[in-house]
């Protein structure tokens, strides 16, 4: 499978970054966890350069592109820790509304695609909706069925506590009868769910690598820079192996998406191999930094705990690395029988 990227891909990852860079520097993840009201500014910004209607088609007034761009975007929002539900926009609701049709998914995609929406998305697995308080509409799903439910039939219960501060998570209550129930193919869904959150932890590793790598350079044990110990380059590269090869995964679980030839079986497993390659690199990565960077990489002065505490929630989101490697392995057996 070619996992090269176009100059268009990469023009667009590297716009996102850029943006993201701007929009959500670390100052302002850290107001999120000092509780901050987080206004639609950044989101309206998104729109404005097309981030939130990936996936609609140029003439229906979104960005063109599928699973691939999406996958690229949604890298760099990790990398930035952006807090914005960019992955329950574009990941979920655009392709369950495209899927649906109609005029009420036409409505809804041009709110999103203007920036004049937010759509959370409530799986049955999760029992706590991501900015469930600020969204226009949830996503409810229920079994093989999926609903929209506009504002008015979804009551906030309260706000739990999370690894990561600058996302906030809800107990709610959603009446699926003041919805509407799409005509989607959940399973396909859940997959994109999946690869998006892996994407994005893959974003986060690679924040955590550069940030390492700069800062082994500079901190120094015996009048030497620790990164010219042996010790600490083995480690080094032992993350940037791991990065890499979720990167893969992820690149080739999101053509699997874009490509109409895939079967849902090929996709599933895609996107399971995806997410535990990430959630793997996580959990190692995030270790390695910690180790690294040793005690100031436990104070709260130091912007190392803002992507070491977003990769331990995306981590556990949609399975974790040890959830998906028992299903495959269920699988393959089933299929050697």
């Amino acid at each position: 499978m070619d996992t090269f990227l176009t100059d268009e891909q990469q023009a667009l990852q590297q716009m996102a970054a850029d943006l993201f860079a701007s929009v959500n520097p670390p100052t302002r993840v850290r107001d999120l966890y000092d509780g901050a009201v987080r206004d639609r500014k950044v989101w309206k910004q998104l729109a404005e350069v097309g981030l939130t209607s990936l996936g609609m088609a140029d003439d229906a007034g979104g960005s063109g592109g599928g699973a691939v761009e999406v996958g690229l975007s949604l890298e760099e929002a990790g990398r930035a820790c952006l807090p914005e539900p960019l992955g329950d926009a574009v990941a979920v609701a655009v392709p369950a509304l495209l899927q649906h049709g109609g005029a009420l998914a036409d409505e809804w995609l041009l709110r999103i695609s203007v920036g004049d929406a937010l759509v959370a998305v409530h799986w049955s697995d999760d029992p706590f909706v991501t900015d469930a308080d600020d969204a226009d509409a949830v996503l409810h799903e229920d079994g093989d069925n999926l609903y929209l439910v506009p504002r008015d039939g979804i009551e906030v219960i309260r706000q739990v506590r999370t690894e990561d501060g600058s996302r906030r998570r809800f107990e709610v209550r959603v009446d699926v009868g003041a919805g509407e129930r799409l005509q989607v193919d959940v399973g396909d869904l859940a997959n994109r769910t999946v690869v998006a959150i892996a994407a994005q932890l893959v974003g986060v590793c690679q924040r955590l690598l550069d940030d390492t790598v700069a800062y082994a350079k500079v901190r120094h044990q015996f009048d030497t820079p620790i990164g010219a110990f042996q010790a600490t380059q083995h480690k080094l590269a032992s993350m940037f192996v791991a990065v890499e090869s979720a990167r893969g995964a992820v690149r080739a679980a999101s053509r699997a998406l874009a490509d109409p030839d895939t079967d849902v079986v090929a996709a599933e497993h895609t996107a399971r191999v995806a997410k535990a390659a990430a959630g793997s690199a996580s959990r190692m990565v995030n270790t390695e930094a910690l180790q690294i960077h040793a005690g100031i990489g436990f104070t709260w002065e130091h912007d190392l705990h803002l992507w070491l505490k977003r990769g331990l929630a995306l981590e556990h989101a949609g399975g974790d690395a040890a959830l998906h490697r028992r299903v495959l392995g269920r699988r393959l057996l089933e299929a050697g029988r």
